[in-house]
Order: C-alpha cells, then structure tokens, then sequence
C-alpha cells in the first residue's frame, strides 16, 4: 500500500518464523491494509503476551517485538514496532538503557528497507520510557509503549518443532 510502513509485517513474518500460528497471520495484507499494528496487538493481548515497563515482566529480549508511539509532543501517531535482537541496561547514564532491533519500513532512498538500528532508552518521571537517538538522551524520540514477549506468543500459539 503506498505510504504506509511494513514494520508491523515484518514483526508479524518474525512470529511466523518462530513457528507461531494464527489466523489474523493468515489473512492476506491486501485484505487489511492498515491494520498490521492492531493485529499484531491482537495478538498478543490473546497470547498474555503484551508487557509493559515497570509492570514486573522483566525487560524486552531477543526476538520479542517492541511498540514504540507518539512524538514528544502527541500531535502525529507514528507507531512503529520493532525486533528487538538485544537490550542491555547502560549505567554511565541514569536510568537507561540501549535498545538495539532489527526494523521494517524504514524509509530510506529508493523505498523501504529493513534495517538494523540502535536507540537509548530513559524511563522518565510519572513512569513512561521513551526512546532516544543518542546515548546522552537529548534527541527524544518515541514513547516505548510495550513490547510483544515471544515466549509467551509461541507457547500459546506456537507450533512443535
């Protein structure tokens, strides 16, 4: 579809990889254009799968798909979900943490791409983490609203290897 990101597909072919079955997986893109982001969510609020920061799940691991929203200011509704391939707490920073992920729909020259990319993580006050292009945290980005456990999404709807 034009103008519209993959990152939520490529999110959702990463659960496929990982042997998980479901049927809004099954369902042809062109019959849900713009709703890549709500079935993925869908899926993972029926798994018991939807984790938050500070909600005593622990923190993102690999293969777990993170959800990141909103600009600094609330106005555009950019979500965007992630790959997460590591997280690893910083401790030259307060409160940190760096967020390395492998991303679809990333525009570049020529069209979109999957990449690989880095951002910093700071849990700010009144208990939100949002991310950050730099280690310093100056450069706000997004709100990190969740992240999607793969563990719990395989063993609920994941197949015998």
């Amino acid at each position: 579809a034009p103008r519209r990101s993959t990152c939520a597909l490529f999110a959702q072919t990463a659960l496929r990889e990982a042997g998980v079955k479901h049927p809004l997986l099954d369902v042809p893109f062109a019959k849900r254009v713009g709703m890549s982001m709500a079935d993925l969510q869908t899926i993972a609020h029926q798994a018991g799968a939807w984790c938050t920061f500070g909600g005593g799940q622990g923190t993102p691991m690999p293969g777990d798909i993170a959800i990141i929203n909103d600009d600094p200011i609330g106005k555009v509704d950019r979500a965007h979900a992630l790959v997460v391939t590591e997280y690893v707490p910083q401790f030259n920073v307060s409160n940190t943490a760096r967020l390395d992920s492998v991303d679809g729909g990333q525009f570049l020259e020529g069209g979109w791409a999957i990449t690989a990319r880095r951002r910093y993580l700071k849990l700010l006050q009144g208990g939100k983490v949002w991310t950050y292009a730099d280690e310093a945290c100056t450069q706000i980005d997004r709100r990190v609203y969740g992240w999607v456990d793969l563990d719990a999404v395989v063993a609920k709807f994941g197949t015998a290897a």
